[in-house]
């Protein structure tokens, strides 16, 4: 297994929801946050994010190509 996505920076979460879009492109081949290996919530009020990463993640690591703020890497699997 490649790894997988995990959350380095979460307080630097813009909110985007780029790396979902990034993600069910590569994956799915269409742009959809529904099929998206990662999920994103962000407050736009508080500024808080929550990123759930699917454990489906494969680590095609397009999510963390694309994230403008540099809150993803990618944990090396065994």
């Amino acid at each position: 297994r490649m790894g997988k996505a995990v959350v380095e920076f979460l307080d630097k979460c813009c909110g985007c929801r780029a790396c979902e879009m990034a993600c069910s492109l590569q994956n799915k081949k269409v742009c959809s946050s529904e099929l998206s290996y990662i999920r994103v919530w962000y407050d736009m009020f508080t500024g808080h994010s929550e990123i759930i990463i699917s454990p489906d993640c494969i680590g095609c690591t397009q999510c963390i190509q694309c994230c403008p703020e540099g809150v993803l890497k990618l944990e090396r699997g065994e």
